[in-house]
């Protein structure tokens, strides 16, 4: 879908400019993916009910057996990615890590990426965080998460989402409010951090940018995008 927008905005004599947060899937357009084929939603719901049967112990022993190169890249804990592999070999008969060593199947040729990484200081960031935090707690926050819970899947997504946990532990009367908002803030900047690590060590930059953006640094960017609009 990205690459068809890409070549509709280029047919229409434009500058495609990418824009998101998620660097796996920026660097994913740029670099192209594993040549997986499409999974069977029954091997993927079968996955999932022996890790709810088994737990991540048992599932992690299991999984090991027939993938033990991904299992030493996985934390324990990481159900989506235990999950993914699990049914990748059970459908494929083929191992997830193997699967990753083969050449990657990339973007159309001919298409060439600059990029831009912004990486504003830490402990603006932490403030930054603490405020948007409180801000969605004020815009009801709390009414969606007692909403999402009332579905066993909606449960299961909490445990994903920043905050959803916390703030589920909360509506239960398992902890204090301000006690699951301090954890989520905490859970929220360790996340950061490990995206401000990935963007370092994944994203070969063109321009870093390690300021708090604002109007006053805006013209920096723009010449940059000016500059690759006119040499593209």
């Amino acid at each position: 879908m990205a690459i068809a927008a890409i070549e509709e905005a280029l047919a229409a004599g434009r500058l495609p400019i990418v824009v998101g947060g998620t660097g796996l899937y920026i660097r994913s357009l740029m670099q192209g993916l594993s040549p997986i084929p499409d999974i069977p939603a029954r091997a993927r719901d079968e996955a999932q009910r022996l890790w709810a049967q088994w737990g991540p112990e048992k599932f992690r022993e299991l999984l090991a057996e027939r993938d033990p190169d991904i299992v030493a890249r996985l934390e324990a804990n990481d159900r989506q990615r235990h999950i993914r592999a699990y049914e990748v070999v059970a459908a494929t008969g083929t191992p997830l890590s193997e699967w990753q060593k083969l050449p990657a199947e990339g973007p159309p040729p001919g298409l060439s990426f600059s990029t831009i990484v912004l990486l504003p200081p830490r402990e603006g960031l932490r403030q930054a965080i603490a405020a948007r935090f409180a801000g969605m707690i004020e815009a009801g926050a709390l009414e969606e998460v007692k909403a999402v819970t009332e579905t066993e899947a909606g449960r299961s997504l909490l445990q994903r989402v920043l905050g959803g946990a916390a703030l589920a532990a909360h509506l239960a009367g398992n902890m204090k409010l301000d006690q699951a908002v301090s954890l989520s803030v905490t859970a929220t900047n360790q996340y950061a951090k490990r995206q401000h690590t990935w963007l370092r060590h994944q994203i070969i930059a063109d321009l870093l940018f390690e300021k708090q953006l604002s109007e006053q640094n805006l013209p920096e960017i723009l010449s940059f995008i000016r500059q690759i609009g006119l040499t593209a």
